[in-house]
């Protein structure tokens, strides 16, 4: 696609759009969700010397926000 546009994906920017879409979609739902979640649920705890998360209920419903969150992301 990089050699000689419009071949597969149509015009350039659509091929833009799906390079710099992909690489936000990895990066606030891939990355971001592994580092809040490990420092978050694991590390945070581990140095508190808790047994458990503080909130339990407000962790689950940030999880439960992820996938709403992608399709609002999708649809704009």
């Amino acid at each position: 696609e990089l050699g000689s546009g419009g071949q597969w994906l149509g015009d350039e920017q659509l091929y833009n759009l799906m390079v710099t879409s992909h690489g936000v979609m990895m990066l606030f739902f891939l990355v971001m969700p592994m580092f809040m979640g490990g420092f978050g649920n694991w590390l945070i705890p581990v140095v508190l010397g808790l047994n458990d998360m503080l909130l339990p209920r407000l962790n689950n419903l940030s999880f439960l926000m992820v996938p709403l969150a992608l399709v609002m992301f999708c649809l704009s």
